[in-house]
């Protein structure tokens, strides 16, 4: 892992517990996990991985700048 605190610090603002997000694509394929599967952050360790728990009730670890993932927005009315 070529990440420094200040890399972690970045990642962990843009995903906090609670952040909703969806997957345009995993390095490693899973299949039971297709795109545009959407789940809610749980925490970032302290390595920068982003863990999740998926709406279909899976947990697993992303990896910023390897998987390929992002923030849902929020659409104001």
């Amino acid at each position: 892992n070529d990440m420094n605190n200040s890399d972690i610090w970045k990642i962990r603002s843009m995903y906090p517990e609670g952040t909703r997000i969806i997957v345009d694509f995993l390095a490693e394929e899973q299949g039971y996990l297709p795109k545009g599967s959407k789940a809610t952050v749980d925490y970032v360790s302290g390595d920068g991985i982003v863990y999740c728990e998926f709406d279909c009730g899976y947990h697993l670890g992303l990896y910023p700048g390897v998987d390929g993932f992002r923030r849902l927005g929020r659409c104001v009315g």
